[in-house]
């Protein structure tokens, strides 16, 4: 496949990049999908705000149906990190020593979550009692437990955000931090737990199947149901670091027309790496909106 050029080459295979795919495959369009099995969405303990699925699916059972959807259909797939370079009014893309071209690139690279500095984290996110998205599953946690990790207090907002759903609030730093007037005022009208200690360890107790939740200097864990990690996300320049004029938010989002177009033309970007909600749903949204757009224009510049 090397020097092969495409009509579209998409980087990341989350619900965004497979979703894209599966559109333009549709359309009949040659398309690539570089994947570095790094989708954020197999973190996902369950969805249930997804349309259809009423009993919900967890975030590897979702990438898993959506890759066997895009399968049906001629899309070529590569495992590995990719970089972009433009040369003239084409895309060149390298995998590894693999080179490709494209007309038209969408770029699903999602965002990095900081990670509390312990040991284990894959291990507790396979158990389902580790999360990162409040809208997606704090309806489920409205009577249990909940620890709430943060390191600053910027997270003011979503404390506000997840006691509303998450009422049995416990929040707990990961490294020394004195809480704000605003927070300690908010925590005491709202019965939250504020832990002065820092974060020193996990465990997990399969009898009680409950999160043993260490803080330094004390020897008693905090047994909890559910805990959410909030320190931030961070964008990945791995693809666009050879690209110039990439528009982004103060906070590193990529900012997008109505129809997913970046500040550089024929470029796309779609899902969590997006200024916009970081939903699957509107992932997939976005996805349909870049990929037809895409399609369009691909099909005109023809005429």
């Amino acid at each position: 496949m090397d020097n092969f050029e495409y009509d579209c080459i998409i980087i990341g295979g989350g619900p965004g990049g497979l979703v894209s795919a599966l559109y333009l495959g549709r359309f009949r369009r040659k398309v690539l999908l570089i994947d570095a099995g790094q989708s954020r969405a197999r973190w996902i303990p369950r969805i249930r705000n997804l349309i259809g699925y009423a009993k919900g699916l967890t975030g590897p059972q979702l990438l898993k149906r959506l890759r066997k959807q895009v399968a049906q259909y001629p899309v070529d797939f590569v495992k590995g990190s990719a970089a972009i370079r433009r040369d003239k009014k084409t895309f060149i893309v390298e995998v590894d020593k693999q080179v490709f071209k494209a007309k038209k690139v969408i770029l699903a690279t999602g965002m990095i979550d900081a990670q509390p500095a312990i040991e284990n984290i894959p291990y507790f996110r396979s158990l389902g009692i580790l999360g990162y998205c409040p809208i997606c599953d704090g309806y489920d946690h409205f009577e249990h437990k909940v620890a709430l990790f943060i390191k600053n207090n910027h997270c003011y907002r979503k404390i506000r955000f997840i006691s509303a759903l998450c009422p049995k609030l416990i929040i707990i730093p990961t490294s020394k931090l004195t809480y704000s007037a605003k927070l300690k005022n908010f925590a005491g009208e709202n019965k939250l737990k504020l832990i002065s200690s820092t974060l020193d360890r996990l465990e997990y107790n399969k009898r009680l199947k409950k999160l043993l939740v260490y803080v330094k200097e004390v020897k008693k864990p905090l047994v909890m149901d559910f805990a959410y990690v909030s320190l931030g996300v961070e964008f990945d320049k791995t693809a666009v670091k050879r690209l110039k004029n990439l528009r982004t938010t103060k906070e590193g989002y990529i900012v997008t027309s109505s129809h997913q177009e970046t500040s550089i033309p024929g470029l796309y970007a779609v899902g969590d790496c997006v200024n916009a909600l970081a939903q699957v749903s509107v992932a997939i949204g976005q996805a349909a909106l870049a990929s037809t757009r895409i399609h369009h224009d691909l099909f005109y510049s023809h005429k």
